[in-house]
């Protein structure tokens, strides 16, 4: 199998309704995304991204949620190939949460 460049879809919990949304990562405008919803401890369905849902809407199948995007296996809980440790598509210079700082401050040391 090629090596590819590969972020693991995540989810968040809505607010109210608890009820986890699917975010995609595959490019850097949904990794925005999904770094700008999780920074928000407020997050609730509306504020979904991708199409108009609300919390009466039914939540992704809980099969279907064990298929993150992972290359080699459909229930890969978050191996070093699927999951990102810290690359300028998921760390934001414009971005003041501490991860990003810590991230972008110790890129430029090195």
């Amino acid at each position: 199998m090629a090596k590819q460049s590969f972020h693991r879809d995540e989810f968040l919990q809505c607010k109210k309704c608890s009820k986890r949304r699917r975010f995609r990562r595959k490019i850097k405008e949904e990794c925005w995304l999904f770094h700008e919803a999780s920074m928000n401890p407020e997050w609730e369905c509306l504020n979904y991204p991708y199409e108009s849902l609300s919390c009466q809407d039914d939540e992704e199948r809980e099969a279907r949620q064990a298929n993150r995007g992972c290359a080699r296996s459909r229930t890969c809980p978050g191996c070093i190939e699927c999951v990102c440790l810290g690359c300028f598509t998921c760390r934001f210079e414009d971005c003041n949460c501490r991860l990003c700082t810590e991230y972008i401050a110790n890129n430029k040391q090195i």
